[in-house]
């Protein structure tokens, strides 16, 4: 079949490319066909499954349609994300206006160490650290060698990200910081001791003399209820009153 292809295909100067072991094969063994070499790897291209073949002109995508094929002078730059550790996608981004980027996703890990030596031996730029990939650096701690230095030559404070301080930023901080010492200082149940409910001896001391002026009141009123109206200009020892109430 490859021979009458390039008997017809050998007036327009071309010739059939076939995969080849030198330049890429994978290191998956097939289980149909176990002591073969395979030239493809399974990936997803969205939601459909194909296959890429890693050629000596580029790199196909087959059979799921529409096919599509990547010459190498075609090719911006190959990228790598979503690395773990079973799979990993491959972007494919091409010198087309705009550079898009196609990706191919869920490769098999074992295939990777393959598909990177393919990368790096046709000389296809890896993007995967380029500056649009790389992640944003927040500088949560700041240097405190530079802080201390900015101080003493009069700066600004820094803030976290690494600015210079401004005047309501100031303002604000110092407002949390005294809050903070205010709630240190702070003593849960201090002021139970001083404002508790119980009674103090002044109040026992006035409930006592209430107590006594009661007891005498009855006393006063037992004596008039049995004398009557000789009660009147008689003078009760208390000694009496005390007998006369058994």
């Amino acid at each position: 079949m490859v021979d009458l292809l390039d008997e017809r295909l050998k007036a327009r100067g071309l010739k059939v490319v076939r995969p080849n072991e030198d330049v890429f094969a994978s290191s998956i063994v097939q289980q149909h066909r176990k002591h073969e070499k395979a030239y493809h790897v399974k990936a997803f291209r969205g939601s459909k499954e194909g296959y890429l073949f890693f050629l000596p002109v580029g790199i196909l995508w087959a059979f799921k349609k529409p096919l599509a094929f990547f010459a190498f002078d075609s090719i911006h730059a190959i990228s790598y994300t979503s690395v773990l550790q079973r799979t990993f996608n491959l972007n494919v981004a091409t010198n087309a206006p705009g550079n898009p980027e196609v990706e191919f996703s869920m490769l098999d890990q074992a295939d990777f160490a393959g598909i990177d030596a393919y990368v790096k031996a046709h000389g296809l730029n890896d993007a995967s650290l380029a500056a649009a990939r790389k992640a944003k650096r927040y500088n949560v701690n700041p240097d405190k060698g530079a802080a201390a230095a900015a101080a003493e030559n009069g700066a600004a404070p820094l803030d976290a990200a690494g600015d210079a301080e401004t005047e309501l930023q100031r303002a604000e901080r110092m407002m949390e910081d005294e809050e903070d010492e205010e709630e240190e200082d702070y003593a849960p149940g201090s002021e139970g001791d001083s404002d508790g409910s119980g009674t103090s001896s002044e109040d026992e001391d006035a409930e006592g003399d209430e107590m006594e002026d009661d007891e005498e009141d009855d006393e006063g009123d037992l004596v008039k209820g049995e004398l009557g109206s000789e009660a009147e200009g008689v003078e009760v020892s208390d000694e009496e009153a005390k007998g006369s109430e058994w």
